[in-house]
């Protein structure tokens, strides 16, 4: 009886000892919470038109949804995205992204575009706002 006794206290100790084999959640298995940014990955790079040298821009865009149906809208219209921004950006001189004015007149310029060609293939803007998180010219 005693030795039944021993086994008792010891298996709570035991069990506290396996509980964090149990393991966890990951953070990409969490639920979104919304509104939510969206990343554009890969990063947008394009040729910027230079009569001196050859010259592109890298940009990291992220884009905030309101909703889950909105984000998954964005993923689902990805390559109609990335397009746009391609187009949009391409060819446009490095002299015209300098200032922090131009800058954000060219996200002004870029969401209006986005949203409209949104709402043509899926009746809806989708996109509330748009942020530069990297943008390099060399």
């Amino acid at each position: 009886m005693r030795f039944t006794d021993r086994r008792l206290h010891i298996l709570p100790i035991i069990l506290l000892c396996l509980l964090p084999m149990l393991g966890h959640a990951s953070g990409d298995d969490a639920p979104k919470t919304y509104p939510g940014y969206i990343e554009l990955k890969p990063a947008i790079i394009v040729n910027l038109a230079s009569t001196r040298r050859s010259q592109y821009l890298k940009i990291d865009i992220q884009c905030l949804v309101e909703t889950a149906e909105e984000a998954e809208l964005l993923e689902h219209n990805m390559p109609l995205v990335r397009d746009r921004l391609i187009s949009l950006l391409g060819g446009r001189s490095a002299d015209q992204m300098q200032t922090t004015q131009q800058r954000d007149d060219l996200r002004a310029e870029l969401l209006a575009d986005l949203r409209d060609s949104l709402l043509r293939t899926t009746g809806r803007g989708v996109i509330s706002a748009i942020y530069f998180t990297g943008f390099i010219i060399q």
